[in-house]
């Protein structure tokens, strides 16, 4: 399922940042980063649920990196 879900928030990133490409505007660039940020969880989860230690180190990492970009892209947003 959660496969599904990234497979999917990646289509609407491409999708999104197309259709957005010629705008600056902060809510666009708020919108496309969590997205990203909300991909990045996906992934972080997918590979924090398999077994192998390598896999789930990684996917903390991703899941991390997630968090600190939503936080970063809505406290940029909200300042």
């Amino acid at each position: 399922m959660i496969r599904i879900t990234t497979f999917i928030l990646a289509i609407i990133v491409m999708g999104y940042s197309i259709y957005s490409w010629n705008d600056d505007s902060k809510q666009s660039m708020l919108i496309l980063q969590l997205l990203l940020g909300f991909m990045l969880a996906g992934m972080g989860i997918q590979n924090v649920k398999k077994e192998e230690k390598e896999n789930k180190n990684m996917g903390l990492l991703f899941l991390l990196t997630s968090l600190f970009c939503i936080i970063v892209s809505l406290i940029k947003y909200l300042k």
